[in-house]
């Protein structure tokens, strides 16, 4: 009788062994099922539409800025409502791991989606991006400007720009669909404009600078496409803003990873074409904030980054813009973030 009860405390602690071993082969197989962070993806990866992705780890930094940062910008052509978006020095968490574009989505990628799908942008809908008119060194809406029709050349390996929101976030939609048919990632993966947070922990790591390589705007000839002296295509030069002294041959956009990457090997995080984030705008009040995204039905949708008519005040990494999520112009374009099942804001 001792030797049963003996050997039938063996085999249910057997039993049991063999169900944890089991669960954690599971969850070390399986990603995301048993551990949210984990994405079982390599650090570096190529999609199906040629997009590389850098993953990024789970890490603390600071967004806002200092009032004397603050005065800085506006003395370098920042726009002044952008500033006063920057708010306060605000401490901000983010626990799960990410992966991100390498570059902004190009036109090539985008045309993919297009036929695809026969996707009709918000353009094309008659709801006019802003577009640069020319000589007249203005933006206007002028009907019939599209992604496909800026207005002046584009090749295949620029930032797609003229697009909405709207426009950006049905490419990520697609996006998912695409690649979880293809198997190349799992069903509780998905692709979506990063979130703020995410996109600026991208641009600048750990920095409290004015840009990710640090104080100094002119070395931005290395880093991004802004607004520098490359004369207009009728030879006229620009009339406002501090333009840069060098000529780098793109009076628009250029074509993506032409100039440096930052710290975490990603391309035209300032400058060439400002970028979507995910969520609404909320404010940097200092306190603590952990995975910070907006839940608000209302208000503007944030972009940042800075684009090819910028000066050094208005790309900097702090910098917010905000805008209607059917708001266009050829200065908008986007990246995109593959992460597991996160809470999406609404639209």
């Amino acid at each position: 009788m001792k030797w049963k009860r003996l050997f039938t405390v063996f085999a249910a602690g057997l039993v049991a062994t063999s169900l944890l071993l089991a669960a954690g082969w599971l969850a070390w197989r399986v990603p995301g099922r048993f551990f949210p962070g984990r994405t079982g993806l390599p650090s570096v990866l190529t999609n199906s539409i040629g997009q590389v992705l850098i993953k990024l780890s789970p890490a603390q930094f600071t967004v806002g800025s200092t009032e004397k940062q603050k005065r800085w910008a506006l003395a370098a052509s920042g726009r002044e409502h952008w500033i006063r978006n920057e708010g306060q020095v605000t401490p901000v968490e983010l626990t799960y791991p990410f992966h991100i574009g390498q570059t902004e989505v190009t036109v090539a990628q985008y045309r993919m989606f297009v036929e695809e799908t026969g996707y009709r942008s918000d353009a094309h809908r008659g709801i006019c991006p802003l577009t640069w008119t020319g000589h007249e060194q203005l933006w206007q809406s002028i009907p019939g400007r599209t992604w496909e029709d800026t207005g002046w050349p584009q090749a295949d390996d620029h930032p797609v720009v003229c697009l909405t929101w709207n426009d950006a976030r049905r490419f990520c939609e697609w996006l998912t669909g695409r690649e979880q048919q293809l198997k190349r990632i799992g069903t509780n993966q998905h692709y979506r404009l990063p979130t703020e947070a995410e996109w600026e922990y991208a641009c600048r790591g750990t920095q409290t600078t004015h840009f990710a390589w640090g104080d100094d705007p002119m070395e931005a000839w290395s880093y991004a496409n802004v607004l520098d002296s490359t004369p207009h295509p009728d030879g006229s030069a620009w009339k406002s803003g501090q333009v840069f002294p060098w000529q780098d041959g793109y009076t628009f956009t250029a074509p993506v990873a032409h100039f440096a990457p930052n710290a975490f090997n990603l391309y035209d995080m300032h400058g060439n074409a400002w970028e979507w984030c995910e969520n609404k705008f909320y404010r940097h009040l200092g306190e603590k904030l952990v995975n910070p995204i907006s839940g608000a039905p209302w208000g503007k949708h944030i972009l940042h980054g800075g684009s090819w008519d910028n000066s050094a005040g208005s790309f900097r990494c702090a910098t917010r813009r905000t805008a209607r999520k059917d708001f266009a112009s050829d200065t908008t374009g986007f990246r995109v973030v593959l992460v597991n099942q996160f809470p999406a804001p609404p639209d």
